[in-house]
């Protein structure tokens, strides 16, 4: 293995990225929010003030934090999300339009190409009170993301093996009106993907 084959497979680092769900304006749970966007087939962008200020349509925003750290990051992060969300590889994502975000303190300089502008967050580490977004080590696609069914690149993400089981149910060939067959979920307690036939 070569230093940088070496370097790209350190335990900090993640061939993965993950979207995690919070409960929504309108009442619904982490995983209630998480089969709204399996049902739809995307994840859509969101439209918080601190995005459409540099770009009014929005992003679709993902954490690149390796696997072993979620429960960390769960119990840690400020904005309420949990363990249900999608995980997507990076490639993937990067196929798709999907970039790191720049991290910077002049995020409303007019120099900034628009086509960059979704990627901006604001930052200052310096004075008082520091602006620091920084340990999110955030991912951003400046449209919906749509999730194709045909292909293994993402993968849904639940807390326990109790929320598969009902995925794994609700989501089955056999149910009418279903245009979605999951067969795999990452569970976060057992750290895996877990296949349908494992369970069922």
């Amino acid at each position: 293995m070569t230093r940088y084959q070496t370097a790209l497979n350190r335990e900090d680092i993640s061939h993965w990225l993950v979207h995690f769900t919070k409960p929504s304006n309108i009442g619904h749970s982490p995983f209630q929010v998480l089969y709204n966007i399996i049902n739809s087939q995307e994840i859509a962008v969101s439209r918080h003030q601190a995005i459409t200020k540099y770009h009014p349509e929005g992003a679709v925003c993902f954490y690149d934090v390796p696997p072993r750290y979620w429960d960390e990051l769960i119990k840690t992060n400020p904005n309420g999300r949990q363990p249900y969300g999608v995980i997507v590889s990076k490639a993937a994502f990067w196929q798709r339009g999907g970039r790191p975000a720049i991290y910077t303190e002049n995020p409303g300089n007019p120099s900034w190409p628009k086509n960059e502008r979704f990627r901006l967050i604001t930052t200052a580490l310096n004075g008082v009170n520091p602006i620091d977004w920084t340990h999110e080590r955030e991912w951003r696609t400046p449209m919906n993301l749509s999730l194709d069914l045909q292909s293994a690149w993402w993968w849904p993400c639940v807390a326990k093996i109790s929320d598969a089981l009902a995925m794994f149910r609700d989501f089955n060939a056999g149910n009418q009106g279903v245009n979605v067959i999951i067969n795999q979920i990452y569970i976060v307690e057992l750290r895996r993907v877990l296949s349908r036939n494992e369970i069922l």
